[in-house]
Parts: structure tokens; sequence; C-alpha cells
């Protein structure tokens, strides 16, 4: 499902962390890994070149021995738009990025490289996120697929990612002990169509329930009134959850509708790793 994958590398410790997972990824059938570095115009882009490309040298090599067909790109321009553009013109089934944010008050938040790539990306992105400052960082979840959890809004692109889920389950069962899937009812002018609202997504959510039961994992349900993102952060917290898995664009659709969307409001504060997909 993930047969090839871009790894984004900026020379930082969460990249690095990058690689771990990369393991896991192997399992559900990588075989390709494009290593990347966009280097800044603004520096010495020769030496920088010279650099990225002479680390790449003992990971490609490392690669190799692990059975992976390894690649490396190293193009200048705009961060984002250059992960992008590579991921789109080799057709990578996911791109990788270490989240390390620099803001003093919200360590967790998204950087802004990250968050660029998230709101252009036409494949889907995960992001890993640490603990810890400096260059003492540990990933939050070191086995990402353990412990899903799963907003839904039932619209197509939110149900993709449940095909995802399932497909993701039937290549290797064992490795998910547990998923959570969760509703947030955001809209109603009184409170018998809250109510109503909470009833039919329970009601939806159990069909779901029941449908990966059969596949073997553990299934919560979940159905909460507010503001999405919080209430999906609040529960992945609270549930420990190894991993969040959602779609970049729910009900709406459209593309520009992501800025600022419940997607990209979770992958911004989530001290748990995302993955999200943008599926039209």
């Amino acid at each position: 499902m993930f047969k090839k994958v871009l790894l984004c590398y900026d020379f930082s410790r969460p990249s690095e962390e990058l690689y771990v997972f990369l393991e896991e990824l192997q399992e559900f059938g990588t075989e390709e890994v494009i290593l990347s570095h966009v280097i800044d115009p603004g520096k010495n882009t020769l030496q920088a070149h010279e650099e990225a490309e002479e680390y790449f040298l003992n990971r490609v090599e490392e690669l190799k021995e692990k059975g992976f067909k390894p690649q490396v790109e190293i193009p200048v321009g705009p961060p984002a738009e250059e992960v992008n553009r590579v991921a789109e013109r080799e057709k990578v089934s996911l791109v990788l990025i270490g989240s390390r944010g620099k803001s003093k008050i919200k360590e967790m938040m998204l950087g802004s490289i990250a968050a660029n790539i998230i709101r252009t990306s036409e494949v889907p992105v995960f992001i890993d996120k640490y603990r810890g400052q400096n260059d003492d960082y540990e990933t939050m979840c070191p086995e990402k697929f353990c412990k899903i959890l799963y907003p839904t809004d039932f619209s197509k692109q939110s149900m993709k990612v449940y095909e995802t889920i399932k497909e993701l389950i039937k290549t290797k069962p064992e490795k998910f002990s547990e998923i959570v899937l969760c509703h947030v009812v955001d809209k109603g002018e009184t409170q018998e169509e809250v109510e109503n609202s909470k009833e039919k997504s329970r009601e939806e959510l159990e069909k779901l329930k029941g449908e990966l039961e059969a596949l073997g994992p553990k299934v919560q349900t979940f159905t909460a009134v507010g503001i999405p993102s919080e209430n999906i952060n609040k529960i992945a917290e609270e549930e420990k959850v190894t991993l969040v898995m959602i779609a970049a664009r729910g009900a709406g659709g459209f593309k520009e509708l992501f800025l600022g969307s419940t997607a990209e409001n979770v992958a911004r504060r989530s001290q748990r790793p995302v993955m999200l997909f943008p599926f039209r």
C-alpha cells in the first residue's frame, strides 16, 4: 500500500527518527525510499549539495542492506513546493515528515514547512511527533499502527480513509491491537437536533465497529459535541493512541477548505503522529 515513500530530511534529530518508521512501513509493502533534502536557495547551494550527498551515501547503503531500493533527491527552492514537486513527479504513495515546531510556547506545534506541505500535498502525508527539546528528541509512539484513532464525518473522503485502514489490517492483522472510532457533532441549532445527530452518528459508528472487529482488532467508539479538532486531539491523548488517520478534506471537498480545517488543526496541535489523506 505504501510501496514508494518520500522521506524529508533536514539534518534534525526528528528527521533521523523517520528512518526507524521505514522498517515498520516495510511490513506494509514499502519497497522504494526517496531520501530528499531541500536546499534553501539563500545558502551556498554547492556546499550544501555536497554535504547532503555525503550524508546520504551511508544511508543509501544502509537502506539497501535492509532490502529497500533507495534514491536521492536534493532540489533547491522553497521546501514545501519542492517536496510536493518530487512527490508528484515520482508518484510516491506517502510523504514522511518529522515535525519539530520551534515555538517555545507549544513545542508540539506543527512547523511552518510541514504545515505548507500538508496544505498542498496531493499524496498522503505522515507527520511524526516527538517529546523533548534541543537535540534530545524521542518519538511519542514507537509502534505507529498499534492503536489507531480514526475520526470521521462520514463523507466520501473520510470513508476512503476507513477503507485504507481495513486494507492495512488485512495486510498485517497482528500489528493492530485496537482501533478508536470517533465522530464530533459540530452543528445543530437546537438540543434536539444535536441529540438526533449524536444518535445517528452512534449508529453509523457501530456499523463500522462491527466490520473492523470482524477483522480482529478491539474497537472503541466515541461521539462528542463541540469543536472537532479539539475533541479529536483530546480523545487521542486520553486513549493514548499511536496514530491519528484522517481525511485532509472532509465533507466540503474543496482543497482550499483545508486551510484552517479540522484536519490541519488536528495535525498542528496533536501530540500524536498524524497521517493525512488528501482524497478527492
